[in-house]
């Protein structure tokens, strides 16, 4: 577990600088090793500048033909947060503010603290492909042959559908 980081005791810092080397599990995502890597977090003044990389195995399901399957996810960004004093409460920040794709968007309280385990779990579950599939060529679930039994996986669903109505037969009044 990656411990809080004290943002004035990382300003006092010689080169306000930290690095730290972690292999640790995420509570919230379930990895078949635990996540290694690496993490540098620079006090810039009125910003934190954190630059990481980590690595993992996630066992993911595939949409198309609902096999389970291993990949590897990669973590490499940087990110500049910013130091605010107003970050702490939020009641004293505009309700609206306009901001250009080029300003920073997440903003912590300058004697406040960085919370580590939280930014690399954020980052591992940006890193989650968004079209989950086993591979490029995979092809689906297969079709049922002629007298063959319907796959287990859609036994719930078959089981909750409604009987089919005969259309032949007139409803009484």
């Amino acid at each position: 577990m990656l411990e809080p980081i004290a943002i004035p005791r990382l300003a006092r810092l010689p080169g306000r600088t930290t690095h730290v080397v972690f292999e640790t599990h995420l509570p919230e995502v379930a990895t078949l090793v635990p996540v290694q890597g690496e993490m540098t977090l620079t006090h810039e003044g009125s910003y934190l500048r954190v630059q990481g990389r980590a690595k993992t195995i996630v066992t993911l399901v595939c949409g198309r033909c609902l096999e389970h399957f291993n990949q590897r996810l990669e973590v490499d960004t940087t990110e500049l947060i910013g130091l605010d004093a107003t970050a702490a409460n939020p009641n004293t920040r505009p309700a609206e503010q306009e901001l250009s794709p080029d300003e920073l968007v997440e903003v912590l309280p300058p004697d406040g603290t960085f919370d580590p385990q939280q930014w690399l779990h954020d980052h591992v579950c940006l890193a989650w492909p968004l079209v989950v599939r086993c591979s490029p060529n995979c092809p689906g679930i297969p079709a049922k042959a002629e007298g063959e039994l319907p796959d287990p996986r859609w036994a719930a669903l078959t089981s909750a559908w409604p009987a089919p109505v005969d259309q032949n037969h007139e409803l009484q009044h």
